[in-house]
């Protein structure tokens, strides 16, 4: 079972990873041409964003267990 400093830690990292994603998905949606072009893109961009966020974080957790895998946290 996971510590409240390990929950507020990850709610803490989280949220501005959630924001983050959001204005790239933002992003690419505005600058888009059309509506369909826009929610393909904005879809393919907050993937790549969250992609980004939650990679780092998943190899660290895998670091710290003792490079067991992420099911044996």
């Amino acid at each position: 079972m996971p510590s409240a400093s390990r929950i507020v830690a990850s709610l803490l990292a989280g949220i501005p990873a959630a924001i983050g994603v959001a204005f790239v998905a933002r992003y690419a949606y505005v600058t888009s041409d059309t509506t369909d072009a826009g929610l393909a893109t904005a879809a393919l961009y907050a993937m790549t964003a969250a992609g980004a966020f939650a990679g780092p974080a998943a190899a660290i957790v895998v670091a710290n267990n003792g490079r067991r895998g992420l099911l044996h946290v």
